[in-house]
């Protein structure tokens, strides 16, 4: 499964984007046309219950954006708050362990208080 963050909005890829044994989901988390980047707390809710769906029947889920720096990295780092009830930090530092040219993006995941002070 791979969870495309671009704008567009189809369900499943194009035809040649998936291989049979792989889905690729788009899931507009991102409006660039909104102003500076900034998710959507409930379209992010949904990309979140989308790759725990995923991840919980086993699947291999791959979170994408256009570079791979700030957009699909906050939405692992969301995801490892929630799910795993890590702090921003931590799940941050956890992400770069394997992609170190990550970017430090706070301010364009809605986190909670609660989530942000952990």
């Amino acid at each position: 499964m791979v969870i495309d963050l671009r704008r567009a909005s189809l369900d499943v890829a194009d035809e040649g984007e998936s291989g049979p044994d792989q889905r690729v989901v788009r899931i507009p988390v991102f409006d660039p046309d909104d102003g500076p980047w900034r998710a959507d707390p409930g379209l992010l809710d949904d990309a979140l219950r989308t790759i725990s769906h995923h991840i919980d029947a086993g699947e291999i889920v791959l979170v994408r954006c256009a570079s791979g720096v700030e957009r699909s990295p906050a939405v692992v780092v969301a995801w490892r708050v929630r799910r795993l009830g890590l702090s921003p930090a931590e799940a941050y530092a956890r992400v770069r362990t394997n992609r170190p040219q990550v970017v430090e993006e706070l301010d364009i995941i809605p986190f909670t208080y609660e989530e942000r002070t952990r």
